[in-house]
């Protein structure tokens, strides 16, 4: 097993956070100063700002709310979800003194589901500036199927057909923690700068199986399979860069 190298952002992190819990107005009790939180208004969505200021879901989840009990804590839900299925079919002729086609389908299906819940604390703000930090469960489920399909022929004599049918297994759980900076505009509308990682044990199951047929007139035909299957499991630890984002409080 590697052992863990403390990387610059990850002290970064640890530093932040002491320093978060350290500052006077994080050790205060009292919730009467700060920003009020509205109990008309007490939930928020967050986007991401990227490129050319688009908005995208923030953290890559397909959505990411926030439910404040009061102007110092919070819960962050995020959910993220992604489905393919896909069919693909090529055809190729290639012109030889032993003319080769080729003709191949594949179909493609995959599901992927990530759930996190973080609790957020923040600080008092300062000139409507606050800092904060969350940590919560990680949550990740995957699957994936594909199975191809490819025949090919030679002056119409030998012909060849190769199946492959191969399958993802993985889930990953584990804590995802984050700091960042909040900066209040409007009464609805907050900027944020955030730091993420996660740190997570996973597991994931390849298999796979393959057969070929070769037939060639005046010989028995060939017939041969093969399977295999990989597994991998372990600790992971993903920084990630830091984000900016926009949060809508309704």
């Amino acid at each position: 097993m590697k052992p863990f190298l403390f990387s610059n952002s990850t002290v970064m992190i640890v530093l932040s956070v002491l320093l978060l819990f350290r500052s006077p107005s994080f050790c205060q009790t009292s919730e009467t100063s700060g920003k009020e939180v509205n109990p008309d208004k007490n939930w928020a969505l967050q986007f991401q700002i990227v490129d050319n200021f688009r908005l995208i879901p923030f953290n890559g989840s397909t959505i990411s709310a926030q439910k404040y009990f009061s102007d110092r804590k919070a819960i962050r839900l995020g959910l993220r979800l992604a489905f393919e299925d896909s069919e693909d079919e090529a055809t190729s002729n290639l012109k030889t003194p032993l003319q080769r086609n080729n003709d191949m389908t594949a179909d493609r299906k995959s599901f992927d589901i990530t759930m996190t819940a973080q609790i957020m604390f923040y600080s008092l703000p300062k000139n409507n500036v606050s800092l904060y930090f969350g940590i919560g469960p990680l949550l990740e489920y995957g699957y994936g199927k594909h199975e191809a399909t490819t025949r090919s022929s030679a002056s119409d004599t030998l012909r060849v057909m190769q199946t492959i049918d191969a399958t993802r297994d993985m889930w990953q759980m584990g804590l995802a923690p984050g700091i960042g900076v909040e900066y209040s505009i409007l009464k609805s509308v907050s900027l944020v700068a955030e730091y993420s990682s996660e740190m997570a044990y996973f597991k994931s199951t390849q298999k796979s199986s393959q057969e070929r047929e070769a037939l060639n007139p005046g010989t028995d035909a060939e017939y041969t399979t093969s399977n295999d299957k990989k597994e991998s499991k372990g600790f992971i630890w993903g920084p990630d860069n830091v984000k900016f984002g926009v949060t809508v409080f309704f």
